[in-house]
């Protein structure tokens, strides 16, 4: 359930793994802005917004709990974890959890902008004494996101990671064909026919395809089966108020154009 987004929790009142990026850390008398189990406890104590399995609603919360799930079971911190049994076995040595202040950016990371740039706010930071933007501590927390979200990478390393799921192509596999089977297998299609373990999946389970979004950062990624096709896109300026027009825009020019010069399969 926390997989496919059908656990429990709407964005009727605010989506509660942004909503307490404030809050969480003041209810337990803690410094701001707390840490992701802060988040978690908070929200427990409170009543379920359905019941379990009868609604989709794409959850943030669920990822973070997820990954305090991969930390319980492996002993491991979730970034430790991801990067030695997953991204390191795919070839990928430069994905890192991200940073919120601007001063903590890696040295070849990019900036972030944001349409709201010019809206100030007070930082969600409790050592931050002067004003920020959303993308810097206004809004968003990146050290609350991690499994949800927290991630910086290359456009090459998500094609990478895709591929390293993706039992077509060669190279090291991450996971086995069951369990691929089974990432691409709605358990509650009469809910969401198109939600697979964490990628929306197309075309007969050929196409996997996942959006992300926050304040100055966007990205989008998809592997098609039939046509060979794996691509990832991301941008470092997203207009958060009009993401519906945002992402389609870029498709019509980006996919007809990696279409036509699919001559093979990636290797």
């Amino acid at each position: 359930m926390l997989l496919e987004h059908t656990a429990g929790w709407t964005w009727e009142n605010g989506d509660p793994q942004y909503k307490y990026s404030r809050y969480a850390a003041d209810i337990l008398g803690k410094p701001r802005p707390g840490i992701p189990e802060d988040i978690i406890r908070v929200v427990m104590s409170e009543k379920l917004d359905y019941t379990p399995g009868t609604k989709n609603v794409y959850s943030n919360l669920g990822y973070n709990i997820l990954s305090r799930i991969i930390e319980r079971i492996s002993g491991m911190k979730y970034e430790e974890y991801v990067k030695e049994k997953i991204l390191k076995p795919a070839g990928i040595t430069d994905m890192h959890l991200g940073k919120t202040k601007k001063k903590d950016l890696r040295p070849d990371e990019v900036f972030y902008y944001g349409i709201t740039d010019n809206d100030l706010k007070w930082s969600v930071f409790d050592d931050d004494t002067l004003q920020v933007t959303d993308s810097y501590g206004g809004d968003f927390v990146m050290e609350l996101m991690d499994g949800h979200g927290g991630w910086i990478s290359t456009t090459d390393d998500l094609v990478k990671f895709i591929n390293s799921a993706d039992p077509k192509t060669k190279g090291t596999k991450i996971l086995n064909s069951e369990t691929v089977a089974e990432m691409i297998k709605p358990d509650y299609p009469n809910l969401n026919a198109r939600q697979g373990k964490a990628w929306d999946i197309e075309g007969n389970g050929e196409e996997w395809i996942h959006a992300g979004g926050i304040y100055g950062s966007g990205s989008y990624m998809s592997r098609n089966g039939n046509t060979g096709v794996t691509y990832a896109v991301t941008f470092n300026l997203l207009d958060m108020e009009n993401m519906d027009k945002y992402y389609p825009d870029i498709f019509k020019v980006m996919i007809p154009d990696a279409l036509s010069k699919v001559t093979k399969w990636p290797e």
